[in-house]
């Protein structure tokens, strides 16, 4: 009775391991951005803001030039530049209705990479299950890293959320360690006691 007990528990354990994996791995909050080529090295990124799962409105945005996935800010401060809040940096593009943009350059002396901000100023933010898109940065790049999967951190009036930028069409966002732990820890179990089941 003791071992049906103990198996009962271990099984439980286990559950609910691979359900708190589950659960984080769905991202809250996802970002997914368009790239043009506009000639003589300067880009556009056109970005789209998704709220998955967040209760509040999403009410301003950050996105890091320079902060990748690696978590790590590039050694190279001058391959990005001049920064504009707009769709080709002529300042007359307004971005989504009720926004206000802005951007800066990336600094070496403070270790700070390139920054694009967009807040609410009148209007409604981002509700649940909702997307807003036009969020547009232009700005010169010289090859040296990437503006692939840019480290980002959305806010409400009482969270902030944080994750990776992904392309449009592309491949979805990697899990954090801690999800890729937890999904391990779930299937050791599992492995374990089909051993132990095998074993009697």
């Amino acid at each position: 009775m003791g071992k049906k007990r103990w198996k009962k528990g271990l099984l439980g354990m286990v559950v609910a391991l691979m359900f708190m994996a589950s659960a984080s791995m769905s991202w809250a909050t996802t970002i997914e951005y368009t790239a043009t080529d506009n000639g003589l090295g300067n880009y556009t990124l056109v970005y789209e803001v998704t709220n998955d799962t967040l209760s509040d409105d999403i009410a301003w945005l950050s996105i890091f030039f320079g902060q990748t996935t690696d978590g790590l800010n590039f050694n190279n401060y001058d391959q990005f530049s001049n920064f504009s809040p707009d769709y080709d940096g002529d300042g007359t593009e307004p971005q989504p209705t009720g926004w206000f943009s802005y951007s800066f350059e990336p600094s070496p002396a403070i270790d700070l990479p390139g920054q694009f901000n967009s807040d609410v100023v009148i209007g409604s933010g981002i509700g649940t299950g909702t997307s807003l898109g036009g969020f547009t940065v232009s700005f010169d790049w010289t090859g040296v890293g990437s503006y692939d999967d840019l480290y980002y951190e959305v806010g409400t009036s009482s969270t902030i959320d944080t994750g990776y930028t992904v392309q449009s069409g592309g491949p979805a966002p990697v899990p954090e360690p801690a999800t890729i732990l937890l999904v391990s820890a779930g299937l050791a179990g599992i492995g374990f006691l089909r051993r132990k089941k095998v074993l009697e």
